[in-house]
């Protein structure tokens, strides 16, 4: 490995050689080392060429890398004669070329056809073997083979045998068999957690749908603490009555999420405005008599129906809602003429029974 710089020339030693050896000693050496290192890192002089370096030694104080060999001992391209330096870092912001190398398929491995036959009939047992169905290469040495599967639970099915060999060798051995499914094959349902399972109305009489603890449609209620239960002093008695008419005392209570998801579900159910029953109808529940308003931020959009004949009784609905059962369709009073009367006379000369 070689330093050349102003007409001399030192070598560096390598790994198991003796030390440092070359037309310089040691001392010059450490001056030329010195000497590049203060050339990279001040600035030229006002005035001053910078082409002829920070102390005349031919070093380019613009440039991280001085114009001589770097110590590889091989001359850079970019360095040789009459060209100037190649800035420092350009070789990070060059993009790196990338290499797609392409799988072969393996002559040995795509010939054990019969091997691969072989594993996947000892594996499929009464499920049955169908006809080959090609190879493909998985890596180097390692090719799978695909067979049908004629089980009808397992419609578009393939076994699949992977075998592979080692370097330079010419053994093929079998190294899984697995049963994969193709296109169009019939695949079971997505995995759904047992949370998310449960759809509404599937609670039935008997059974317990606890809320979670972190439940985000509820947040924590007024209970006034550890006097929630107490039946005296009357004072927290008093105060339990009030805490009822505003609708708290209990320990969670709807929160503003849990309310703003009622109202999207209402307003999109049975109950909401955009149905056929609503479009035929003669008004709306808000001017029905037997609409029965709810309290709180909800009673600004709906009720619950109060009419037995309405199909939509005990239920939420909206204030735009609206049914044929609407309290201003009244029954018509008007009353039919009768006819005139009928007169039927009889007449004789003598008097007769009219039971004769």
């Amino acid at each position: 490995m070689a330093i050349t710089g102003r007409g001399q020339e030192l070598k560096l030693n390598q790994p198991g050689e003796p030390a440092l050896a070359g037309a310089v000693g040691g001392g010059e050496v450490q001056n030329l080392a010195a000497a590049a290192s203060k050339a990279t890192t001040e600035e030229p002089e006002a005035g001053a060429d910078p082409s002829s370096g920070a102390a005349g030694n031919g070093l380019d104080p613009w440039h991280a890398q001085p114009p001589f060999r770097t110590l590889t001992g091989r001359s850079s391209p970019d360095l040789a004669a009459g060209s100037s330096p190649r800035p420092a870092g350009d070789c990070q912001n060059r993009p790196r070329p990338t290499s797609q190398r392409s799988i072969k398929v393996d002559p040995q491995c795509a010939d054990a056809v019969d091997l691969a036959r072989e594993a996947a009939a000892e594996v499929a047992g009464v499920m049955g073997l169908g006809d080959y169905l090609g190879c493909r290469a998985d890596d180097d040495r390692v090719v799978s083979h695909l067979f049908a599967c004629p089980h009808p639970g397992y419609r578009g099915w393939r076994w699949s045998v992977t075998v592979a060999r080692a370097s330079r060798s010419k053994t093929v051995t079998v190294d899984e068999v697995v049963l994969l499914p193709g296109d169009g094959a019939l695949l079971a349902a997505s995995w759904l957690p047992w949370a998310e399972r449960i759809q509404p109305g599937d609670v039935t009489p008997g059974l317990l749908m606890p809320s979670p603890i972190d439940d985000p449609r509820l947040e924590p209620g007024y209970t006034d603490g550890e006097h929630a239960a107490d039946a005296d002093p009357t004072e927290q008695s008093t105060i339990r009555t009030v805490i009822a008419e505003f609708g708290l005392g209990r320990e969670r209570v709807l929160s503003q999420f849990g309310r703003d998801e009622a109202t999207e579900r209402w307003l999109a159910g049975d109950g909401g405005p955009d149905n056929q029953m609503t479009r035929l109808a003669p008004g709306v529940c808000e001017t029905c008599g037997f609409f029965v308003r709810l309290q709180g931020s909800l009673g600004d959009l709906f009720g619950a129906c109060a009419n037995a004949f309405s199909p939509s009784d005990g239920s939420v609905v909206s204030v735009d809602h609206g049914c044929g059962a609407h309290s201003s369709v009244v029954t018509d009073e008007r009353t039919d003429e009768l006819p005139a009367p009928a007169w039927e006379t009889i007449e004789w000369d003598e008097p007769i029974s009219l039971f004769d």
